[in-house]
C-alpha cells in the first residue's frame, strides 16, 4: 500500500467559541504527552486545524488522522490505561465538556481526478 492508499480519517470538533483556547491548550498539554507516551507513533499521523473563524458559540477544530483505523485514535482507552476507567473518564471530561456536540468524524480514501472509475 502507497502512502496514498492509507485512509485519512477527519474528525470535526465543535467547540464552545468562549473555551476554544483552553481545549487546544488541554490538547496540547494533556493529550499529546500522554499519546506520547502509550503511542507516539500516532503523532507523526495526527494534524489537528483550527477554523480561521468562530462563530458566536462554535469554534471548529478538525483532527486529520493518516492511515490505521479511526479507532486507533480514540482517546478513552488511553486514559483509561494510564489512570484507570473512573480517573480516566475523570480526567477527559473537561476537554469534553467544551463540545458544542458530539464528534463527527469520517474515514476517506484518495481517488484518483483523471481516471474513470468505469
Amino acid at each position: 500500500m502507497s502512502p496514498s492508499d492509507k485512509p485519512l480519517h477527519i474528525v470535526l470538533n465543535a467547540v464552545r467559541t468562549d473555551k476554544a483556547d483552553d481545549w487546544e491548550e488541554f490538547t496540547r498539554s494533556e493529550l499529546v504527552p500522554l499519546v506520547k507516551k502509550q503511542r507516539p507513533e500516532l503523532l507523526e499521523r495526527v494534524r489537528l486545524l483550527r477554523s480561521t473563524e468562530s462563530g458566536d458559540e462554535v469554534t471548529m477544530f478538525a483532527f486529520l488522522f493518516e492511515g490505521g483505523d479511526l479507532d486507533d485514535y480514540d482517546l478513552k482507552p488511553l486514559f483509561a490505561a494510564e489512570f484507570g476507567e473512573d480517573e480516566g473518564q475523570n480526567r477527559l471530561q473537561p476537554w469534553i465538556d467544551m463540545f458544542t456536540k458530539d464528534q463527527e468524524g469520517w474515514s476517506f480514501h484518495s481517488t484518483n481526478l483523471f481516471q474513470s472509475r468505469k
